[in-house]
């Protein structure tokens, strides 16, 4: 079975695409590369192209590279190149980025085109833990389908919405001191946590996004405001929020006392 996505140059402005592949497991794919979003963009002109690479990191903020290998140009008039994902060259199952890199016959970087890589857990895989991934955050907040939300009749909230909401609380960690362990989204191993973080940066953004397109609307004897939760919201944000950083700390504190004295009798640990 061959995969297909459309991957544009300009994606950071919407949701990005996502490639799909399970934890050791084999999948090829035929990207259409565009130079926007959007079904009448039009193709990425691939004739004078030296080569185009495949990159993926766990991060747009990390410098290591994880996978870097060169995919086959099709049909460079369409922007169509093959993408043959091998079993184990992405090393475990977690939300990786990827970018299609584009160099010219000088051999210099010239465009890129982001996506996201999604590896689920498969009954094969070895990995010590799975990283936080869509659909925990989603079955948490009860976001899983449109029938969830029975006045919006769709998701609240968008794939890339919920990525960089993890992303975002990631960065807290990091950025709490004291220093210990620099994380990732992919190498962050407490999920649950993670997704409490997750959820009150969401629910934070949702609510700023409520009280700026707060309005009621009269028509005849109906009063309708489908804006009007922003307090509510932003008070659950700051409840998770609190859960989320008192763990932080907690968890420093453990990994800070285990790396001085090698072990805590603390009980709270």
């Amino acid at each position: 079975m061959v995969y297909e996505c459309v991957i544009a140059g300009q994606a950071t402005s919407v949701d990005m695409p996502t490639i799909e592949t399970l934890d050791k497991a084999y999948r090829d794919w035929r990207i259409f590369l565009k130079e926007n979003p959007g079904e009448s963009s039009a193709p990425v002109d691939l004739t004078s192209a030296n080569k185009v690479l495949f990159v993926v990191k766990e991060s747009n903020r990390h410098d290591m590279v994880t996978l870097s290998k060169e995919v086959v140009i099709m049909n460079p008039v369409e922007g169509l190149v093959y993408l043959e994902l091998l079993p184990n060259e992405i090393p475990n199952p977690g939300i990786w980025y990827g970018v299609f890199q584009l160099y010219n016959n000088s051999d210099y970087l010239v465009g890129e085109y982001p996506c996201r890589v999604m590896v689920n857990r498969s009954a094969m895989s070895n990995a010590k833990w799975t990283p936080l991934m869509i659909s925990e955050v989603r079955e948490y907040l009860m976001d899983r389908c449109p029938e969830d939300n029975r006045l919006l009749l769709s998701e609240q909230f968008t794939n890339s919405q919920i990525i960089n909401a993890i992303a975002t609380a990631v960065d807290e960690w990091n950025d709490t001191p004291p220093t210990l362990c620099y994380m990732s989204p992919v190498t962050f191993r407490w999920p649950r946590p993670l997704m409490i973080g997750a959820a009150a940066h969401l629910l934070e953004s949702l609510a700023f996004n409520q009280v700026r397109n707060n309005a009621t609307y009269q028509g005849g004897n109906l009063t309708v405001n489908d804006s009007d939760k922003g307090p509510a919201y932003l008070q659950l944000s700051s409840q998770l929020k609190n859960e989320w950083r008192t763990w932080i700390s907690a968890k420093k504190r453990e990994i800070n006392i285990a790396q001085g004295w090698g072990s805590s009798s603390i009980q709270e640990f």
